[in-house]
């Protein structure tokens, strides 16, 4: 397995202790030592270009990433390049054409992120893919119970924020961040006191499931998968 943009290292580690073999792409060193030091993984990279040409993967995963890559296709070719013959790639980002992406428009809390470059669609995804001859199982929406009138009360809040502020004024250049996403700072037991309020409130919240039956919640993500002739082909 290799991940693209672990974080702390969670997936890699679940991964590591049932067995897997396991690699990351990890540009903050800051994570990389933590990585190290508290699961005890050292195959740690800080860029796709250092990985050795040799090496190849069953399963390659990059979440909350294609939202920070300027050339899609490129990045599609570079793990193309990396894939075993028939290896899988599962890619999760924001989804272009979600309702929040509609309605909200710049006061979506994604458009707020400063390294936020690509908004990729589902289409968009399975389009870039077949571009490389990546085969495209299966391409969906999904988003956290509650996620859309969440997001909708951020952006009213930074609107009416924006309106109250003195034309003159200097913006500090922080971003407010995702409504979800800025949960993930938090301590370990906030953490799991949110997940268990979304895994308790998902039976109450039809619109999230609703939204990604339509293709049109938060996320977009998809399971690709390489040919089996492999790198030689690509």
């Amino acid at each position: 397995l290799l991940e693209i943009g672990p974080g702390t290292g969670h997936l890699l580690a679940a991964a590591h202790k049932a067995g897997r073999s396991v690699t990351a792409v990890e540009t903050s060193e800051v994570h990389r030592n933590f990585i190290n030091d508290t699961w005890g993984i050292g195959s740690l990279y800080p860029d796709i270009a250092t990985i050795p040409g040799s090496m190849s993967f069953d399963a390659i995963v990059a979440i909350n990433v294609l939202e920070h890559v300027y050339d899609i296709i490129d990045f599609f070719r570079s793990i193309a390049n990396l894939l075993a013959p028939n290896g899988v790639f599962y890619v999760s980002t924001v989804n272009a054409a979600s309702l929040e992406a509609t309605l909200l428009r710049n006061w979506w809390s994604m458009c707020k992120e400063r390294d936020h470059v690509s908004f990729p669609s589902p289409d968009g995804i399975a389009r870039a893919a077949k571009t490389i001859d990546l085969r495209t199982e299966r391409v969906w929406s999904s988003e956290l119970p509650f996620e859309l009138p969440i997001s909708t009360l951020v952006a009213a809040r930074d609107w009416t924020r924006a309106r109250r502020r003195p034309s003159n004024a200097v913006s500090d250049g922080k971003s407010t961040g995702h409504p979800v996403e800025g949960a993930a700072i938090a301590s370990k037991k906030s953490k799991g006191r949110l997940a268990h309020f979304y895994s308790a409130s998902a039976a109450f919240d039809p619109t999230s499931r609703l939204l990604g039956a339509l293709g049109r919640a938060a996320t977009v993500k998809a399971r690709l998968r390489l040919n089996e002739i492999g790198r030689a082909h690509v």
